[in-house]
């Protein structure tokens, strides 16, 4: 009878150990959960500062590409005006040409040629 006893208490006990592992594991399971979490926003925020800078790196590019066309078109335009007026010099007649725009050695030779006619 006592061993009958003792077995019912055993059984009792083991009960109460059944219901204690199944909390411990809930427990465990639980701090798992808790790491997963704080694992996951860690990996969150990581993602987030990752994407942050990539977001800077392309804004940066998108940056100097606006600058290298602003360049670009400036240099065209630049080109554009130049070529207007080699056009017009090439197009005026150089007799027309004012007495301040002629070269240093058309005017030498203009007083030379006059030099000599006054001579004769």
């Amino acid at each position: 009878m006592l061993k009958g006893k003792r077995e019912e208490g055993k059984g009792k006990q083991e009960g109460m150990g059944k219901r204690g592992v199944e909390k411990k594991k809930e427990k465990e399971n639980r701090g798992k959960r808790g790491e997963r979490i704080k694992e996951e926003k860690r990996g969150k925020k990581r993602e987030r500062k990752r994407g942050e800078k990539e977001k800077k790196k392309e804004e940066k590019v998108k940056e100097e590409e606006k600058v290298k066309e602003k360049r670009k078109r400036k240099r065209k335009r630049k080109r554009k005006r130049k070529r207007k007026r080699k056009r017009k010099r090439k197009r005026k007649i150089p007799a027309k040409l004012s007495f301040k725009k002629k070269s240093h050695f058309q005017l030498k030779m203009l007083q030379q040629q006059e030099k000599s006619n006054c001579s004769k």
